[in-house]
């Protein structure tokens, strides 16, 4: 069995069906159906525009070419990789609101978990007086009285929307210098090799420095698998040619995607890294391509009315 038949087979399975008696018959079954069935409808939490996370693989040349020549697989989050996502986002906010926040170096928008009431500007505070009381709360802290709500930024002129892990200040002073904090989760094998930061990351975070006006990120690496290892950590600092990269990206797809014109890519060669991982990548390198899209772009604008056969 290939990997597209695999695929498939998850596509279809359908959810479990429940006993006599209502209940499921097998819990974990029926919690990977639930996820396969999450390809099905779009994330509507999910803002549009031009996600960072997104921005390092974006090409607009693929756009078109998925226009064209769709590859329902693509896009496809299995099971198994929707559960790995999920457990870096728990894993966020486990750091977050049990580890950077009671060390009182996170800094930014506190929610209270009992009346959520809001605390902007500071850093974690002591408990809620009006839900716990007013008394002398002894150190070291603990986390579970509040809740910090990412900062967010958006961007008007290039539709980036998005949001970062969080501010760091690590001197622990309101006047001190503000960092982002970006949290990743990776898998032990790679967490063993790691000795520099991922392009992909460092790409994210640029866009994140650029967005905050912020000239520096903490980025605290954790292994999934290996347990009780100490994080690894880097400083990234912002890279103006990426921010030039990104508006140039947007610039050529905000061009050709109106008329569906096929344009340059963000691979140098077929042989690049992000080729090799692309759907797209026989296609696109084809030296018939841009003929192929034209045909098929004029012939869709005729069918529309827009253009004479």
């Amino acid at each position: 069995m290939g990997l597209k038949d695999i695929i498939n087979s998850v596509r279809q399975q359908e959810p479990q069906q429940p006993a006599d008696d209502g209940e499921i018959k097998n819990v974990g079954d029926a919690l990977w159906a639930h996820l396969a069935t999450l390809n099905d409808v779009k994330d509507e939490r999910r803002k549009p525009g031009y996600h960072p996370s997104q921005m390092y693989g974006f090409c607009a040349r693929r756009e078109i070419l998925e226009f064209f020549f769709p590859k329902a697989d693509a896009n496809l989050i299995t099971p198994d990789l929707q559960m790995i996502f999920d457990w870096g986002t728990a894993w966020h906010w486990m750091t977050q609101n049990h580890h950077f926040g009671p060390m009182g170096v996170l800094w930014g928008r506190w929610r209270c978990n009992t009346c959520a009431a809001v605390v902007n500007d500071s850093f974690m505070p002591l408990p809620c007086a009006a839900c716990h009381g007013s008394r002398e709360w002894k150190g070291p802290r603990r986390g579970g009285w509040w809740t910090y709500e990412e900062p967010h930024v958006y961007s008007k002129e290039w539709n980036i929307p998005g949001h970062g892990d969080g501010i760091v200040i690590l001197n622990k002073k309101i006047d001190g210098k503000k960092r982002l904090l970006e949290i990743k989760t990776i898998n032990s094998n790679s967490f063993s090799r790691l000795s520099r930061p991922d392009k992909k990351y460092v790409f994210q975070i640029s866009i994140y420095l650029w967005l905050l006006d912020l000239d520096e990120c903490v980025l605290v690496y954790f292994s999934k698998e290996a347990g009780g290892v100490k994080p690894k950590t880097f400083i990234v600092k912002k890279d103006d040619s990426i921010i030039e990269d990104v508006k140039r990206r947007i610039t050529l797809h905000r061009r050709s995607w109106p008329e569906k014109r096929l344009c340059t890519g963000v691979c140098r060669d077929e042989t690049d890294d992000l080729a090799m991982a692309c759907p797209h990548r026989v296609g696109c390198f084809n030296p018939q391509i841009e003929e192929l899209v034209e045909v098929l772009r004029k012939k869709m604008l005729a069918e529309k009315g827009e253009l004479p056969l």
